[in-house]
């Protein structure tokens, strides 16, 4: 399914591989990964309060 969106990835997981790509396991909610600029993955986080993590590593990646 397209939905036509470009700007961000959207990510679906029908056949469980999604594990397999990346450090997130699918097994805590939610989980999320901060990401470069040219979309390599920086760290992954799991559970509530985990972006407070991952802005502080985007800080620190981009000289901040």
């Amino acid at each position: 399914m397209n939905l036509g969106i470009t700007e961000f990835p959207v990510l679906a997981d029908a056949q469980s591989t999604f594990a397999s790509l990346t450090p997130m396991t699918q097994q805590v909610h939610p989980e999320m990964c901060a990401l470069t600029p040219d979309l390599k993955i920086i760290s992954c986080y799991s559970g509530h309060g985990g972006y407070e993590s991952a802005l502080q590593d985007i800080r620190n990646h981009a000289g901040i």
